[in-house]
């Protein structure tokens, strides 16, 4: 898998985030300054409220996406490093600061406790 790490400065513009959207399927408008402007503008909120809401609905479909990947009948440790990946592509998490490798989490054997 490439991928790279990187630190993200500045927010997604609306086309970007339609590109991506329009890759997964989920968006079959133009993808034009004009079209952007006109669905910010019906929502009567401005353009950071619609980049929101874009952000918001691209999330959710690669949510889906990850769910369904999930469902691959992967491994414990497998879908640790999956989540983990989830992490450090958000920026959340350059390197476990509480293990140095899967096996070195420790699980609850019998589930959470409670006082």
């Amino acid at each position: 898998m490439k991928t790279r790490q990187r630190v993200k400065m500045t927010p997604a513009t609306l086309r970007e985030l339609a590109a991506a959207m329009q890759a997964l399927g989920a968006y079959d408008g133009e993808n034009t300054d004009a079209e952007h402007e006109e669905q910010a503008s019906q929502l009567g909120s401005g353009t950071a409220y619609y980049r929101m809401r874009l952000a918001n609905a691209l999330l959710g479909i690669v949510e889906t996406e990850a769910m369904l990947a999930e469902d691959a009948s992967a491994s414990t440790e497998a879908m640790l490093h999956a989540h983990q990946q989830a992490l450090r592509s958000a920026g959340a998490m350059d390197a476990p600061r509480w293990a140095s490798s899967a096996d070195e989490i420790q699980r609850p054997a019998h589930g959470p406790r409670h006082p």
